[in-house]
């Protein structure tokens, strides 16, 4: 049999153990990276490991989707060593308040222990945490992965769960960074070696495990230790696996497995009409550099809402899924405004707030977060034409204006409690930007961008949050997020209204008006953006290929970037197909035809993904080949926006 994960673990809960075994050794060395990486101490990651692999297998019954096993194993992980992380702090803290007769006793032992373990430490090893404690965190974590794992590009995307371009991306950075070192580093990580019997270790301990059965009842979060909470994994932006799957040969790609990402240094935008003053601050606030994609399949959202528990004081929406994809908004949107009675299908929603047509580029500070400015800044421009009005809670602690007391925010977070409850009650949930904790954040959950508030638990004062990147759902204190960001933004949002009419003719126009604008790099001033970019549109396209005739980008950053424009393109074309009846007959013709061109650019698009999957690196004759097909894109792209400028300009004048 075919040792696959699923197999493997359907075999362990038939009762086969030895499949275990086979489990542990093909991810113990990986685990146990991980370990290291984020507690520093070689035998303590070891304890860790196993620790890890014994609660994996008393819980294995309860992991939903065994395809993502090996992400489960790096959440169980983490939350391990964050367990341990907060208990050392608490024994560092009891230790400074013990007398010093206490000290005086315990210094021998103490003395003793700690030079057994300087002993069995070399050298070379500190020298190397040093070294990757200049890199970010998902650099210092992949490259450690990668030499000390011994995980192949491959293996590190489905344990992190982002895309094989991310990963080979941050390699290439982690390398470039620390070029003089980084042969030493190799060899140094790359001579680790764990303890030879350390998987008979797990599996004698193993079989004295009962399983825990798997329960009819709703499953637990089966990686909560500690905390109620779902610890994710590594940025950036979301593509999608349902484009794996939309052509065939010469376009193969590997199925995707369903994962979970990561947005690191996420930046923060307002609405900037009631609070322009702090735009300058947002904008130059070191945002974020978003390196990976999410490969995942959309969840369809039912349209029927249930309660899932009948306790007095609890109540979750059942079927309200976030839409996997690259904007968190649009995720989170659209089951709102579904949930509701509104008929706003994925690609229209993105062909109206213009995540469709936009594309950016900025090469000095590395891959672009293509939703920025449009999920921050200009959504709130069109959010109003959706046919519902939405009423916003929200505050800035550390903006321009005066901080708001402790008393007022208390005041909006229990009023906002109140509007939430009623929302849930009438089976629309509510839309919030980073419902996440500071403790939560900095114990691994990075609930990133926006999410969805589908239930309410009034026993623990907590809202039940579904994100678009997470394979099941969270909890978080109603009162106690919203400063996980540089200027301390709390921001949820409620619909209120009932489906009012509005002009949709009107609105299909000033959406194609602003495609247009997209693309000449009209539709914003790049000075007042809060998310710097090099250039937007037709301008993008050309500094992409000029910095890959120069050489100055990598093919990680190539393939992450092709990824997010295939996407938005998909969407394009969809949304002007859905469109197009609504225009009189040449308007139209044009719209089908700028349709037709997206998908050229689209299967000029494909080519560059596939070019980049199938080389580590560019070489002459391949970054020639990436040149060409971004040649052909923006060919495509040009006549696309023509065709849309034609339609415009044969509707009849009014």
């Amino acid at each position: 049999m075919k040792n696959d994960d699923v197999q493997l673990i359907q075999r362990v809960l038939d009762g086969d153990d030895t499949a275990f075994s086979v489990l542990v050794r093909k991810y113990q060395r990986s685990v146990h990276a991980l370990a290291w990486r984020k507690i520093g101490d070689f035998h303590i990651a070891e304890d860790i490991t196993q620790e890890t692999f014994l609660k994996a297998y008393q819980r294995l019954s309860t992991l939903k989707e065994p395809q993502s096993f090996a992400s489960w194993l790096y959440v169980i992980t983490a939350n391990h060593c964050n367990t341990w992380l907060r208990k050392k702090r608490l024994w560092t803290q009891s230790l400074e308040e013990t007398n010093s007769a206490q000290l005086e006793k315990a210094t021998y032992s103490g003395y003793v222990i700690e030079e057994n373990e300087r002993m069995m430490v070399e050298t070379q090893r500190e020298v190397v945490k040093k070294l990757l404690a200049k890199l970010k965190e998902s650099d210092r974590t992949v490259i450690t992965l990668y030499y000390f794992g011994g995980m192949t590009y491959e293996e590190i995307s489905k344990f992190l769960g982002v895309s094989v371009g991310a990963v080979k991306n941050r390699v290439y950075r982690a390398q470039e960074r620390l070029k003089k070192e980084e042969p030493m580093i190799r060899e140094v990580l790359g001579n680790f070696q764990i303890t030879p019997n350390l998987t008979e270790n797990i599996m004698r301990e193993v079989s004295r495990l009962k399983p825990v059965a798997p329960s009819d009842s709703k499953p637990l979060i089966p990686w909560a230790v500690g905390v109620s909470t779902l610890a994710v994994v590594l940025l950036m932006l979301g593509v999608s696996s349902q484009y794996l799957s939309r052509f065939q040969k010469p376009y193969s790609f590997d199925a995707a497995s369903e994962m979970i990402v990561e947005l690191i240094e996420a930046p923060v935008v307002l609405n900037l009409e009631s609070k322009p003053d702090i735009r300058t601050q947002l904008g130059n606030a070191n945002g974020l550099g978003k390196d990976n994609v999410s490969n995942q399949q959309p969840d369809e959202v039912s349209a029927s809402v249930a309660e899932a528990d009948t306790m007095v004081g609890k109540k979750v929406l059942e079927g309200v899924k976030p839409v996997k994809g690259d904007s968190t908004f649009i995720g989170t949107l659209h089951p709102a405004l579904k949930a509701a009675g509104g008929d706003w299908s994925i690609p229209r929603l993105t062909g109206t707030f213009g995540n469709a047509f936009s594309f950016s580029m900025k090469i000095r500070d590395g891959a672009v977060w293509q939703q920025a400015n449009i999920d921050w800044w200009l959504l709130w421009e069109m959010i109003a034409h959706t046919g519902y009005e939405f009423q916003e809670f929200q505050f800035v602690r550390n903006g321009k204006q005066p901080a708001p007391t402790p008393k007022e925010i208390q005041s909006i977070k229990d009023q906002t409690w109140e509007k939430v409850k009623a929302s849930i009650d009438r089976g629309i949930p509510a839309i919030a930007w980073q419902p996440m904790t500071v403790e939560q954040r900095d114990c691994g959950v990075s609930a990133y961008g926006w999410a969805s508030l589908v239930g309410y638990d009034e026993t623990e004062k907590t809202y039940i949050v579904r994100h678009q990147h997470y394979t099941t759902e969270y909890t978080v204190p109603y009162n106690q997020f919203g400063f996980t960001d540089p200027v301390g933004w709390y921001c949820v949002m409620i619909l209120v209204s009932e489906k009012k009419p509005f002009d949709r003719m009107a609105l299909e126009v000033k959406s194609l008006e602003h495609a247009v604008a997209f693309a000449h790099g009209t539709r914003f001033d790049l000075k007042d953006a809060p998310y710097t970019v090099d250039a937007v549109g037709f301008a993008a396209y050309q500094l992409w290929k000029q910095a890959l005739e120069n050489g100055d980008v990598n093919i990680g950053f190539t393939e992450h970037s092709a990824w997010i424009l295939w996407e938005m393109r998909e969407n394009a074309a969809a949304y002007l197909r859905e469109i197009a009846h609504r225009f009189p007959e040449a308007s139209s013709r044009a719209l089908f035809d700028a349709a037709a061109f997206y998908d050229e650019e689209i299967e000029a698009v494909v080519r560059l993904v596939n070019l980049c999957k199938e080389h580590e690196s560019f070489t002459k004759a391949t970054r020639q080949e990436a040149v060409a097909a971004l040649d052909t894109a923006l060919e495509a792209e040009k006549k696309a926006i023509e065709k849309i400028e034609t339609a415009l300009a044969t509707l009849p004048k009014n």
